[in-house]
């Protein structure tokens, strides 16, 4: 009997050692809710009161289960205890070789959430995200299968601490779990929970370091809602899970930041900037804890910045900006959706130095594509100087192909001109210029031309001829905001096909020939062309001159050989001809001069020489009464007077008592011609003025004494028909 009693008595010994080894009885409670629990009020209004969940675990209703021990109180295999199930006697207190212990996964699951993605709340899906994008990082920690929860984990106070990896849980009614991850500064977090196929509505919440309500939604059977955190300087996420009752699978991803391939997070003010090259694409993230991303540059001195910034596919409108050395903002926008937006910015040769972007504001991934090239305007391999003072010489034999613009405000280049040429300046914008200005500025640094807003598509184009005195150092600038192409031409003159420019002064004038037309060139600081020819004595000379249609009051002048102005004409009309012809006497011929000045623009002349033929004679009627030309009673004859022909002189020859009639008609009405008639012994017989073709002039001759009478036609000027009739 007493036999049979100690047997019962040792199993009962025997099972309570072994109960008291394993954690086994009755759960005890929970402590009370402490300050790092949840408060009521930072719940959404979407979950459950908090006096329905309540921070504490309810006692089991059923049979009391095992505790499960943390990882660091389970003995190891060195260390056996009496309360320690042989390796064939594995509990729920010491996991086997196949289970790993709980609260600590061997991997992180290869389906964490993509660090990437940027879910917000209420994000659902049937499957669990995906793995990592590389501007995350790697997770932190691999994972295989999911751990169960570790309780009593019922509070804030009591949330079992996981790292990266997939934990399975349940909730019985009135049940909450709580667990806490810790995320390194800058780091991202994606939690995702995955409502198992028999749990009802299971509502997650995500609580920071400091308790502030950060995110909560609802999974549904078989649903799955996921949540990221790009984490500023760190902290623990607290994530409570209440609700159903129903399994659950929570998983957590957490992954360094890889912004511009740093490793790590791009830094959050600009004296913490992550160096990056000038030229490069530069990846990041930004969101959450995470508001600011700086990057700093080195630009050298008379660099050009292409930025271009854009935000990634499902991200939030971002902002970003562009600041100088001295940390001054360039251009910013704030408001950059997936379009991108961008900037080009232009230093000039003073203001290289550390240059910075800044990104800020939304939430998901971004590129910045930045380009900093130096500049070369001109081909000179740098930014053209500033100041016309300081301009770069060039040889104009290339097109100079520059960019000006914000600092860089304006571009000066030097090139000489030789004398007697023609200086063409071209100018072409790019389409994308807001503004393109040019100046010409002469040897003596005075402005011959501007032109100011020159659009793309016209340009602008200047001619400016150069004379012998205005050679020299020319200087071309450019201003405003934009690309310019300029071309510079250089021609020499060639006024009459000399190969140059006719001279200034009448003693340079360039020789012609008659009948040989020719073309000129005249204006800026070429002020005058010379011209000279040879005509004969007796001839009549006809100079015919028209300027090119775009011309501008250019004036023209015909000299003597005494360099006195025979015929001008002053501001002629572009395309318009204009003519003088001048008469000249026996005595008149020689060396002629044909002056073009004034206004600029081409022109064309043409001079003719043509001998008179006073009263058929072949030539000019003499000047003097022993070279009259003779004539004939009855007879018509046309002859010309004027210019330095100051007279012709004609002789008839009577017959006794013969008696006849002197008639002189001129060819206009405006010449007022006279004349006087003398007899044999050269005695005036009568004299008549003013001429007229209205009112021709008559003297009549009667009872004529045999011998030679004589006709002398002077003043004005132009043509006449002179007859001797009975």
């Amino acid at each position: 009997m007493v036999r049979r009693l100690l047997v019962p008595l040792t199993l009962v010994l025997t099972l309570a050692l072994s109960l008291t080894g394993c954690g086994g009885g009755d759960k005890e409670p929970t402590p009370e809710p402490t300050a790092v629990s949840a408060p009521a009020t930072s719940a959404p209004a979407t979950s459950a009161p908090a006096t329905s969940v309540p921070a504490t675990a309810a006692p089991a209703p059923t049979a009391p289960e095992p505790t499960r021990v943390p990882v660091a109180s389970v003995p190891t295999a060195a260390q056996p205890t009496a309360a320690q199930p042989t390796a064939a006697q594995p509990t729920a207190a010491q996991p086997t070789a196949t289970q790993p212990a709980a609260g600590q996964p061997t991997a992180a699951p290869t389906d964490a959430p993509d660090p990437t993605d940027a879910p917000g709340p209420g994000a659902k899906a049937t499957a669990a995200p995906g793995k990592p994008a590389p501007t995350a990082g790697p997770a932190t920690s691999a994972g295989g299968e999911a751990e169960p929860e570790v309780e009593p984990n019922d509070d804030a106070a009591q949330a079992t601490a996981i790292t990266a990896g997939a934990w399975e849980g349940a909730l019985s009614d009135g049940d909450t779990d709580w667990y806490s991850l810790d995320v390194p500064a800058g780091a991202v977090a994606d939690i995702a929970l995955t409502a198992g196929s028999s749990a009802g509505g299971l509502q997650v919440l995500v609580y920071d370091a400091k308790n502030a309500h950060l995110w909560d939604d609802t999974a549904g059977t078989d649903q799955t809602v996921s949540f990221r955190r790009i984490e500023g300087a760190g902290g623990a996420l607290r994530i409570e899970v209440r609700g159903g009752p129903g399994d659950y699978r929570l998983q957590a991803a957490i992954a360094a930041q890889d912004d511009a391939g740093s490793g790590g997070d791009a830094g959050d003010d600009l004296a913490n900037a992550t160096e990056i090259d000038g030229t490069a694409t530069a990846e990041g993230l930004i969101g959450g804890e995470d508001a600011h991303d700086c990057y700093t540059f080195d630009v050298p001195d008379g660099s050009t910045i292409e930025l271009a910034f854009t935000p990634g596919q499902g991200a939030e409108e971002m902002a970003a900006r562009l600041l100088d050395p001295d940390q001054v903002e360039l251009w910013g926008e704030y408001s950059i959706g997936a379009r991108g937006s961008g900037v080009r910015w232009v230093v000039s040769g003073e203001d290289g130095g550390p240059y910075y972007v800044e990104v800020h504001y939304g939430r998901g991934t971004y590129t910045v594509d930045l380009a900093t090239t130096p500049q070369n305007d001109g081909g000179t391999g740098a930014d053209a100087p500033g100041e016309y003072r300081d301009a770069v010489k060039v040889t104009g034999k290339e097109p100079l192909a520059g960019v000006v613009g914000n600092t860089d405000r304006e571009d000066w280049y030097l090139f000489s001109v030789d004398p007697g040429i023609v200086l063409t300046v071209n100018v072409a914008v790019d389409p994308e210029s807001d503004q393109i200005n040019a100046w010409l500025y002469d040897p003596d640094e005075s402005e011959i031309w501007s032109e100011y807003d020159i659009s793309p598509r016209q340009g602008a184009s200047v001619t400016h001829l150069i004379s012998a005195e205005a050679a020299g150092e020319y200087f071309l600038g450019f201003g405003g905001t934009g690309v310019y192409t300029a071309t510079i031409a250089i021609a020499e003159q060639n006024d009459a096909g000399s190969g140059g420019d006719s001279g200034e002064e009448i003693q340079d004038a360039v020789e012609v020939e008659v009948g040989e037309p020719f073309d000129g060139l005249q204006g800026d600081t070429d002020y005058a062309d010379w011209y000279a020819f040879d005509v004969p004595g007796g001839s009549v000379l006809t100079v015919s001159v028209t300027p090119d249609r775009d011309t501008e009051g250019l004036s023209f002048s015909l000299v003597d050989v005494d360099e006195s102005e025979l015929w001008s004409e002053y501001d002629v009309r572009g395309g318009r001809a204009m003519a003088g012809s001048f008469i000249l006497g026996p005595e008149s011929g020689g060396t002629h001069y044909l002056q073009v000045f004034g206004g600029q623009g081409a022109y064309s002349v043409e001079i003719a020489v043509s001998a008179q033929d006073d009263a058929d004679s072949g030539g000019d009627a003499g000047d003097e009464i022993q070279d009259a030309v003779e004539i004939e009673v009855g007879e018509e004859y046309i002859g010309l007077q004027g210019g330095s022909d100051w007279t012709d002189w004609y002789v008839v020859t009577l017959e006794e008592g013969q008696s006849v009639t002197v008639i002189l008609t001129p060819d206009r009405g405006d010449q007022r011609l006279y004349y006087t008639v003398y007899d044999v012994d050269e005695n005036e017989i009568e004299s008549v003025y003013d001429v007229t073709n209205s009112q021709p002039g008559e003297v009549a001759i009667e009872d004529a004494v045999a011998g030679e009478y004589y006709i002398e036609i002077h003043g004005g000027e132009g043509g006449y028909t002179l007859t001797v009739e009975e």
